[in-house]
């Protein structure tokens, strides 16, 4: 069966995202956790892709922090592997 793309509709939702970001778990990143959310919140930013080099931790300790924290923003869990 084929839909045509006029048959398919998707509410109209709108997400600021920063899609490739590193924190301090990272080589080349200077995000600290108070610094990204900062951030985030004053460019308006309703979730953060963290993509580290080589490991998840930062984004996985960000991700669990804010949780705890009750902070609003969405943190994506990422990785740029190194090839």
């Amino acid at each position: 069966m084929i839909v045509a793309a006029s048959d398919f509709s998707m509410p109209s939702l709108t997400f600021n995202l920063e899609l490739h970001c590193h924190t301090i778990a990272s080589m080349d990143g200077l995000m600290s956790f108070e610094s990204l959310v900062t951030t985030a919140q004053a460019i308006g930013l309703d979730a953060v892709a963290i993509t580290d080099h080589d490991t998840i931790a930062g984004a996985v300790e960000f991700q669990a922090r804010a949780r705890r924290e009750k902070i609003p923003l969405q943190f994506i869990v990422g990785e740029e592997k190194t090839l």
